[in-house]
């Protein structure tokens, strides 16, 4: 399933269609039938091209929201010169394949362009006309579906998502507030809602309209033709009513969008747990509900550059960067084997949570002086985030950056913008204040590494090695690290660069280049071309052992080139992970030695995306006796968990 949804039609025969700015698989828009994905949009994806947040049927057709950059491809062959784009509408028939027209513009030949600086933010069918609102340019386009050309414009100040209601158009204005009536030739009729100034979707039937409270609320609102308020669909505080977190039905996580299905009135509703910094939101529910807030049934993807990890204190659950699952099946059953129970973020608490504001993955559970934390560290890790635990939120403690004023509006509020900065919260409120910021100065690198007793490590590529020990917890179990770190320097002679650490006890082990094998030009990211053990660090270290990593030069294609991205070591074993075709192999600890190679099954029909995150593998060893491993898989949104008896 996608990752994301903004944007919802129904077909007269309940099919469903959806629309989004990103989906690493290609899936943007989808195609859904009976609780499951049956197709997509084609070309919504590559080439510079993405979806948006806006979706509607008319006339056997679908229409859809995008963007086309250029620079992808020539002028000529009708793609906008690079450095500019095309915001508009593409056309499309139901089986997801494009309807172009003699006039239509676009690789197909099936988009009209109704901006080069703004995006659709809304869509609906509107009489025998389609109604599309781009804020940016403070306009309703009505264009003429079959044949496709614009008919009139509308003035109307920053209009976002659309539904029509009997012979209106009602509008969420895009930059926040209530919803406002527009009459048939588009003037405002003045009657509007105007006490929801987080109105978030919105969907009408020929009875009711709808409207989602991106709110405290966190509702589904029905109002009668008089504006009156029927009813109010789930639970009030979704997701964040008592027990905070908890998934459950009629417990709303942030609904992005909703539509009508025509044959019964059941309404269906996309969550993506709200406002995000990231493009592809917080992963997504799709659910379908009867008028009475009943639900029906309800799928889900929800995991997208992210890396889960098992508790350590309780070996069923699974907490990824944003989400708790519980392990309810066997793995052998090759379904999936957890299910989502709880959110841990909580933007009303926690408003300055890094979660909301920069990119963040991988999440690392480890349970120090009976307390849980959650380290998480970004795509490119220039961030270390730690996060105590509060019932099922996860509360921000500390943030480890290596630039500041980055993510939006530069984040975090205090930092200079790519200065250094180290923040640690001291009074539990999970908030930035400047007295909070400590002096922070370790170099660039990639090498992060959460210690299971709370240890904070880090390795630079020059081969520093800071070490931040984790001093204890307040009276109110905020967790507290040194202030200044102790130092350390890898071994001279063993790299050219360091590029990940981890430290067991007294053993080192550390990837990275060395003179003899090193960086090819251009390569980012990765562990390096070696692996090395060292014992008794760091007052007597010494190599055990010193081992080349399969990683293909320059020489062999990109997509086919071997390249070690991520490792975890967990009881005897280590475990790197390579970027394409997303294999694990296994080494013996002590030795060195190769021993398995863990690869997609049948399960996840033998395929998986790359593992595109720094530290995209991770291993537990439970109280039986094997190996549960979980690595990303980026391409399809989700985690592969691979159980591994000792191969030794």
């Amino acid at each position: 399933m996608q990752n994301n949804i903004e944007a919802l039609a129904v077909a007269e025969d309940g099919t469903i269609f959806t629309n989004s700015s990103w989906d690493e698989a290609g899936r943007e828009a989808g195609i859904y039938r009976d609780a499951r994905p049956v197709g997509m949009l084609e070309g919504l994806h590559g080439w510079g091209r993405r979806g948006g947040g806006a979706i509607t049927l008319a006339c056997d057709r679908v229409f859809v929201g995008m963007s086309q950059a250029g620079g992808f491809k020539h002028p000529e062959e009708d793609y906008p010169p690079r450095g500019e784009k095309w915001f508009g509408v593409t056309r499309y028939k139901t089986d997801g394949s494009v309807s172009p027209w003699p006039e239509g513009r676009g690789y197909a030949g099936a988009m009209i362009i109704l901006s080069t600086q703004h995006p659709v933010t809304g869509m609906t069918r509107f009489g025998a006309s389609i109604a599309v609102a781009v804020a940016g340019e403070d306009a309703i386009f009505l264009l003429d579906p079959d044949p496709m050309r614009l008919v009139d414009r509308w003035t109307i100040r920053s209009p976002g998502k659309l539904a029509q209601w009997g012979t209106t158009l009602w509008c969420l204005p895009s930059g926040g507030g209530g919803p406002i009536e527009i009459g048939p030739t588009g003037a405002p009729t003045g009657r509007t809602i105007a006490d929801l100034p987080q109105a978030a979707a919105i969907a009408a039937s020929s009875q009711y309209l709808f409207v989602a409270d991106g709110g405290a609320s966190q509702q589904i609102l029905v109002f009668d033709a008089d504006l009156g308020k029927v009813r109010e669909l789930g639970v009030a505080g979704g997701v964040f009513a008592e027990p905070r977190g908890a998934y459950g039905e009629g417990r709303f996580c942030g609904v992005s969008a909703l539509a009508v299905d025509p044959r019964d009135g059941h309404l269906i509703v996309a969550e993506n747990g709200g406002p995000s910094a990231f493009e592809v939101g917080n992963g997504v529910f799709l659910g379908a509900y009867s008028p009475d807030g009943t639900r029906l049934w309800q799928i889900h993807g929800l995991e997208f550059l992210d890396r889960g990890d098992i508790d350590p204190g309780d070996e069923s659950l699974i907490i990824s960067k944003d989400t708790l699952y519980r392990i309810e099946r066997s793995i052998e059953e090759q379904a999936p084997v957890a299910r989502p129970v709880a959110s841990t973020l909580d933007s009303f608490r926690f408003p300055q949570d890094p979660r909301l504001h920069i990119q963040l993955c991988s999440a690392d559970i480890v349970r120090a002086h009976g307390q849980m934390l959650m380290g998480l560290i970004g795509q490119r890790a220039t961030t270390l985030a730690l996060y105590r635990f509060d019932g099922n939120t996860a509360v921000p403690t500390a943030l480890f950056g290596q630039r500041g004023g980055q993510g939006l509006a530069g984040f975090p509020p205090g930092s200079r913008k790519d200065i250094p900065f180290r923040w640690q919260d001291t009074d539990g409120d999970g908030a930035f204040h400047e007295s909070e910021f400590l002096p922070f100065d370790v170099g660039e690198g990639w090498a992060w590494h959460v210690a299971d007793n709370g240890d904070i490590w880090f390795g630079a590529y020059s081969g520093t090695i800071f070490h931040f020990p984790l001093e204890g917890f307040d009276k109110t179990c905020v967790p507290r690290w040194a202030r200044e770190p102790a130092t350390y320097k890898v071994p001279a002679g063993l790299f050219t660069e360091v590029n990940r650490i981890e430290v067991d006890n007294e053993t080192l082990y550390i990837g990275g280049y060395s003179g003899t094998d090193p960086k090819p030009h251009g390569d980012w990211g990765l562990i390096g071309t070696r692996l090395v053990r060292i014992d008794g660090f760091p007052n007597h270290p010494h190599v055990v052992w010193n081992i080349r990593l399969p990683y293909d030069g320059s020489e062999v294609a990109r997509d086919n080139r071997k390249l070690p991205k991520a490792m975890d070591i967990e009881d005897g074993l280590v475990f790197v992970g390579y970027v394409t075709g997303a294999e694990i192999e296994v080494f013996d600890a002590a030795s060195g030695r190769p021993l398995t190679t863990l690869r997609p099954g049948p399960a996840v029909d033998s395929l998986s995306g790359w593992l595109d995150i720094p530290f995209a593998v991770r291993a537990h060893r439970r109280t039986s006796g094997e190996w549960l491993v979980i690595a990303e898989e980026v391409w399809r949104g989700k985690n592969l968990l691979y159980q591994l008896e000792d191969p030794r």
